[in-house]
């Protein structure tokens, strides 16, 4: 695992798991008795709570820029260099964007348990359905990329992160949007504004129009195997 995904899994052993995630750990627990020694970040942040808690955002930050980062490579090559690649150069360039989108739905999926803790307005919870948004809208267009090569898609990366979306990450994905649906207020017992609500709600409506428009790119991938007879 990369020293982000270790960071996340550190966040959960301090932070714990919140209770909507309870059946997708029990499930896929990504707190193995192995990774749980990185509990040391709970030992070397023995300070004041408010220093804990900016410490907390600070981290929470850094894995939300790691992942945009990942992102942003991915939509790079997908965007403008995928569309003018044939034969073997268009087939590496789709596995190395597999690999991408599989390493930044890790960091998201191991961020989700304790996202619910990091921030009392679900600032972070929302970050992370706004980075599978684009992890979605990315591999929609990805998969569209098949269409001149169907027979790509058997490769190792390919179906390595297609397994992964089905068994873990969407499963984390709807456990966040029922923490935001149930997120109300924030540190004692105050509201949160509006904006922030609707800010939420915007996120989440969205994240669910990308996730149509990747089921139809599956649809059409398939017709197109189908077609050829894979």
């Amino acid at each position: 695992p990369g020293t982000i995904q270790q960071i996340t899994w550190a966040l959960t052993v301090q932070l714990g798991c919140s209770s909507i995630f309870s059946e997708v750990m029990n499930s896929s627990s990504p707190v193995t008795k192995r990774n749980s020694g990185l509990a040391c970040i709970r030992s070397a942040s023995k300070t004041s709570g408010s220093n804990f808690a900016k410490e907390t955002r600070s981290i929470a930050n850094m894995i939300s820029a790691s992942i945009e980062s990942g992102l942003n490579s991915a939509e790079f090559v997908t965007a403008k260099l995928i569309p003018h690649m044939s034969g073997s150069t268009l087939n590496m360039a789709q596995r190395l964007v597999m690999c991408l989108l599989m390493s930044a739905s890790k960091v998201i999926h191991a961020s989700s348990p304790s996202a619910e803790f990091v921030d009392t307005s679900g600032s972070f919870a929302s970050l992370l359905l706004k980075s599978t948004k684009k992890l979605y809208s990315i591999l929609a267009r990805l998969l569209l990329s098949f269409l001149a090569n169907p027979h790509s898609l058997e490769s190792s990366e390919t179906k390595c992160l297609l397994k992964y979306l089905a068994s873990n990450l969407m499963q984390s994905v709807a456990a966040l949007l029922y923490t935001l649906q149930e997120k109300h207020e924030t540190t004692g017992g105050k509201f949160l504004t509006e904006n922030k609500i609707e800010t939420h709600g915007k996120i989440s409506a969205l994240l669910v129009c990308e996730k149509e428009k990747l089921d139809n790119a599956f649809l059409k991938i398939g017709a197109k195997l189908k077609h050829v007879g894979v």
